[in-house]
Formats: C-alpha cells, structure tokens, sequence
C-alpha cells in the first residue's frame, strides 16, 4: 500500500548524431554504441513538477507511467522525458512480515538513473537514452503482519537504476 512520488526538472536537451569513422594509424577501436547521444545544459526558464506516479492499482508497481508532462497547459505539452521504475519481474528476495514484526531495511544505493528523451530526427520519432549518474538513497519499512512483496531491484545489472519496484500480496 505504498505510493510512489516523482520529482522533474526543465534541462536542454542537445542531441548529436555519432557515426563510426575508419583512419589510418594507432587509435582506439571502439564503436558507436548508439546513433546519437545527447548533451545537457541549462534552460533560459526552469519548470518543475512533482507529484504522485501511480499505476492501476496500489498493490503492484507494475504498468506504471513511465513520463512525466511539466508543460501542462501549454502549447509544447509533450511526454517530458520517459523512465521505467515499473516491477518487471523478481530479481531479489521477497519480504515477508507475515506472522512477524515490521521489517527495516538497511538503506538501498543506486548511482545512476537510465532515462530516453523523445526527439524526432528527419521525420522519425526516437527515444535516445540518457544516464542520469546521481546518487540515490533508499529506505524501506514493511509493517508488520501485513503481507509478501516480490522486489525487482531496479539496479541490478541491465536494471535502469533507483530503487526497488513491488508486487505485494497480503497475507493467507
């Protein structure tokens, strides 16, 4: 029965095409592992918003939204940037306090958050991906005798970074 909040900020965004170039001579081999990268920068003008991101019900992170709008009610409101903190699948032990008392976590770490920016380059709709390197903190507390939750920690490897994603079922 937990909630889950967002946090978003106005930055520019600079796309740059990268291609694989062959020369003659020593140098690194190392290939373009995307067609484009992007560059950050500051805005003339700062947005915020904030609020709750909830998916269909409260007992699964799963289908969560995965965008955020900061120009609402503006002429240029488009999906912001996209993200994916949705529960997938179990990747680390469940949490149980069936039967027993509240459970404290020590905190959770993460030092990187993967977003996409949605851009359309020469008539086509793309997301290039972005990672955010920011450190993050966790802490979670399960009440007591209140039920199971699977966890999809979202920054295991191939994870797009932050927490932990739930599914929860109550106690039998």
């Amino acid at each position: 029965m937990g909630e889950t909040l967002g946090s978003f900020f106005t930055v520019n965004a600079t796309v740059y095409a990268q291609s694989n170039v062959t020369t003659w001579g020593p140098g690194t081999n190392s290939r373009c592992s995307q067609p484009f990268s992007i560059g950050l920068s500051s805005p003339s003008i700062y947005a915020l918003a904030g609020g709750g991101i909830l998916g269909v019900n409260n007992t699964s992170d799963a289908n969560e939204p995965s965008y955020a709008l900061i120009y609402e009610g503006t002429p240029n409101q488009i999906h912001s940037l996209t993200f994916d903190n949705s529960f997938g699948v179990a990747n680390a032990a469940n949490i149980s306090t069936c039967g027993g008392p509240a459970r404290s976590l020590p905190l959770v770490l993460s030092n990187y958050l993967n977003v996409w920016f949605p851009v359309t380059i020469r008539g086509q709709n793309l997301t290039v991906p972005y990672t955010i390197p920011v450190t993050e903190s966790y802490h979670y507390i399960f009440p007591a005798d209140f039920g199971t939750w699977q966890v999809d920690n979202l920054s295991a490897p191939g994870g797009p970074g932050g927490g932990w994603a739930f599914s929860y079922s109550p106690c039998p």
